[in-house]
């Protein structure tokens, strides 16, 4: 290559970098989201890991000719920098020590929905979501159908002095304007970082507002400004992460930031929600929030809430979603003032628990970054954006009234506390414990007085276990239009919180497969739908079903797969194998 050659690969290089640190997101249209969320930029740092516990992994790596050695993650893990030219042939001199994970830059990408504002009368009458019959359109525009109030009924709970006093939210996103009228008073810098700038304050870019609305929907102060937050008497952590691309590592450290102060990290955020990708958390984050999830909170462990994702026009699903998909997280979709479905709110078996958000000319109020909103009011926030956050607050409501709650202890109350909202919808099933669920909404909208008023008597659930893994080596020709039924039997007994099933299965076009699982009790599980995801393959993708909580895990499980294809297709797959992972207690 001639010099000049070189020269404008480099300004090409500089000018790539410079637009994506640079870019606009929300501005963005869907086509050149879906080609930035396919952006992956390669770096030169690498996480190793030891499997000896005696071996100095730090005095091996800084020893390393070539080598250098960046930062300790945790005993076994370590950041290092390996040149290109040295990766392939790397010798660490040492059999226990490996190379287990490249880091490289990827976006995520907010999941609110911009909507008409409302008028500016005063706010907190019209937070319809804390208290529905307050509403001024209510009477006028409720769907006589709907007998349920739809509000998370929290008023109660401040009538009763609980307003999230002493428990601290950490807002996992694109930055804090902690400065703002709303937010100030409950800002806490010690639980804060900003991994972007890597520095101690979270303050955003005149880019960045996302996070302060999630924030004020958590924690916004009763100080006559804009409205008020679920839990408006309690702390937020500014965990700025989504200001420009991520890396696992960055990922990891965000989502288990001071553990030990945090006790809820609320994330509205996730890959892009096209419905053409499965992607998730790397192996880092997925391991930090493990271990926040044995260590965080003094052993309790931290809470996790995950907006579903906004994908639903586009037929995605969030089970596509590593994030949203995983067993540690409170999974949340949408409703509308009705209770009804959201046309982006995403379905899938991982859900939880619904929220109220935006939908037709209703919105959330809350707090907004003074640089686009001048009066500091966002008015017009929605989206599953709006609905984690509204369950962060719920949970710091609860952990005030009781502070001894175990993360799964949590999930359980939320669960078995809700309302079914839109009764009339055809998904509603009720599963072998007799708990009502749907793919849409989860176990229903949730209720913080109802939640409240479990925490009073709630005995600490047993241990949790896990059940030996069960595989089931199919390895079968998957034809178009071909349906296979596979099976596993369980014996052991238990009851049921979680259920996993990570799939392997070879086919040209993944979004033509249908994926289902029945427990001994009946309950079926869409894990994938058709949709149009054009990639090929299920390679080890972790699913997860939340419909079987409280049922039994003994009898025959089993697993439905067909290939949606037109019969004429040429195009065949294979069924290779899946796995049954199913983690709950002893009765």
């Amino acid at each position: 290559m001639n010099c000049n050659n070189i020269f404008i690969s480099c300004l090409f290089i500089v000018f790539l970098i410079s637009y994506v640190y640079n870019l606009d997101i929300d501005s963005l249209t869907d086509e050149e989201k879906t080609e930035l969320a396919n952006l992956k930029i390669n770096t030169d740092h690498y996480i190793v890991q030891s499997d000896d516990p005696t071996v100095d992994i730090q005095k091996i790596l800084e020893n390393t000719q070539g080598l250098r050695y960046l930062e300790s993650i945790s005993d076994e893990h370590h950041l290092v920098e390996i040149p290109p030219h040295l990766i392939d042939n790397l010798n660490l001199n040492n059999d226990s020590v490996k190379v287990v994970e490249r880091q490289f830059q990827r976006y995520r990408f907010h999941r609110d929905i911009m909507l008409w504002s409302l008028p500016d009368d005063p706010l907190f009458p019209q937070q319809w979501h804390l208290h529905e019959k307050t509403f001024p359109f209510d009477q006028m525009s409720r769907d006589e159908s709907i007998d349920t109030p739809i509000d998370i009924n929290v008023l109660p709970l401040y009538s009763q002095g609980l307003t999230g006093s002493g428990v601290i939210v950490a807002v996992v996103d694109d930055g804090l304007q902690w400065n703002h009228t709303e937010i100030i008073d409950a800002y806490f810098p010690e639980g804060s970082w900003d991994f972007n700038g890597n520095d101690s304050d979270p303050f955003g870019s005149y880019r960045d507002y996302h996070g302060t609305s999630v924030a004020g929907v958590v924690a916004a102060r009763d100080n006559r400004m804009c409205g008020v937050g679920v839990s408006y008497r309690a702390m937020i952590s500014g965990i700025r992460l989504l200001s420009g691309p991520t890396t696992d590592i960055m990922e990891a450290k965000a989502l288990s930031y001071r553990n030990d102060l945090n006790a809820i990290y609320s994330s509205s955020w996730g890959p892009n929600d096209d419905a053409m990708r499965l992607d998730g958390p790397g192996f880092l984050t997925r391991w930090a929030i493990s271990k926040s999830i044995k260590y965080g909170r003094g052993g309790l462990g931290s809470v996790y809430v995950w907006a579903g994702g906004n994908g639903g026009k586009n037929g995605d699903n969030c089970n596509y979603d590593g994030y949203a998909n995983s067993r540690f997280v409170i999974t949340v979709a949408a409703c509308d003032f009705q209770g009804k479905h959201t046309y982006y709110s995403e379905p899938c078996a991982a859900l939880h628990v619904t929220a109220p958000s935006s939908g037709g000319n209703h919105s959330i109020i809350t707090s907004g970054a003074t640089h686009k909103y001048l009066d500091g009011c966002n008015m017009g926030f929605g989206g599953t954006s709006a609905t984690a956050p509204q369950v962060s607050g719920v949970v710091a409501l609860l952990l005030q009234a009781n502070p001894l709650l175990t993360w799964r202890d949590i999930q359980h109350i939320l669960i078995l506390s809700t309302r079914i909202n839109d009764p009339l919808d055809s998904d509603w099933i009720q599963n072998g414990a007799g708990h009502w669920v749907n793919h849409k909404y989860g176990y229903g909208l949730v209720d913080a007085q109802a939640a409240f008023n479990l925490t009073q008597n709630w005995k600490t659930l047993n241990e949790y276990i896990q059940i030996p893994i069960r595989i089931n080596y199919v390895n079968q020709p998957l034809l178009p239009g071909q349906t296979i039924k596979s099976t596993l039997d369980i014996p052991e007994d238990i009851v049921i919180e979680h259920v996993e099933i990570v799939f392997t299965a070879m086919h040209p076009i993944r979004g033509k497969l249908s994926v289902s699982l029945e427990s001994p009790s009946k309950t079926n599980s869409i894990l994938a739908e058709q949709h149009r995801d054009p990639n090929p393959n299920y390679d080890n993708w972790k699913f997860t079903t939340m419909r079987c909580l409280g049922e039994s895990s003994k009898g025959i499980w089993t697993l439905t797969v067909t290939d949606n294809q037109y019969l004429t297709s040429t195009q065949n797959g294979t069924l290779n194998y899946w796995k049954l992972l199913i983690y709950g207690h002893n009765q």
